[in-house]
């Protein structure tokens, strides 16, 4: 495959999530799973499918708290920019971490 990387080793559910995408039953020359080859361009095309999928995971109906995801969704969406830009912090992710170890 074209898009195969030697050192990326965290990344491999979003490749799967991509080739479940994109494959249709194509020989493997015929294949195309629209993937970069490795290069900064590469990562950067990870990192939007990783949010797609995210995405598309926590707004299923299958997920049990869409309703909590939702909500938080619309609370984030009204509160003031200078308030959004502090969301990207290491203390706020670590929160974030703490939650999801409360729901599994």
């Amino acid at each position: 495959m074209s898009w195969m990387t030697k050192k990326n080793k965290v990344d491999c559910g979003v490749f799967v999530m991509r080739h479940m995408e994109r494959y249709k039953g194509e020989k493997m020359d015929k294949w195309d799973a629209l993937l970069e080859m490795e290069c900064d361009s590469l990562q950067e095309q990870l990192n939007k499918l990783r949010r797609k999928y995210v995405t598309k995971i926590l707004l299923s109906d299958m997920n049990l708290v869409k309703e909590c995801v939702e909500g938080k969704l619309d609370a984030y969406a009204n509160m003031a920019e200078q308030i959004r830009t502090k969301f990207g912090t290491k203390k706020h992710l670590e929160k974030i971490e703490a939650r999801l170890k409360t729901l599994s």
